[in-house]
């Protein structure tokens, strides 16, 4: 939340989404991993029944969050019968990747 009168962020909350969490922990010599059922931030006061002038949709929000921590999400991935024909038509090669899971996850 941010209040533009004082420009400042008044209020923060970022969590990771709800599902199975595993997490690698390194420590100086130690390695292991683990589970954690939720990761949260908070920082500020939420003010309750608060009237919002304006506001990112969650959708948007995450997508834009996705770009910046996620470097390999601001490709423009495209199916590989629509990149053939996008390299017939602009006579250029094809660089076709071939991954086990998702580029979104960190711990991989």
């Amino acid at each position: 939340i941010i209040d533009r009168v004082k420009e400042e962020v008044s209020f923060f909350e970022i969590r990771v989404p709800e599902g199975i969490l595993n997490f690698d922990v390194n420590w100086k010599e130690h390695t292991d991993i683990g589970f954690c059922p939720e990761i949260k931030l908070s920082a500020g006061i939420q003010i309750p029944d608060t009237d919002f002038i304006e506001s990112v949709p969650p959708a948007e929000a995450e997508h834009a969050l996705s770009l910046c921590f996620y470097k390999s999400q601001s490709i423009n991935w495209v199916p590989f019968d629509q990149a053939l024909k996008m390299a017939q038509m602009h006579q250029k090669p094809i660089h076709a990747i071939s991954i086990d899971g998702t580029l979104g996850d960190e711990s991989c």
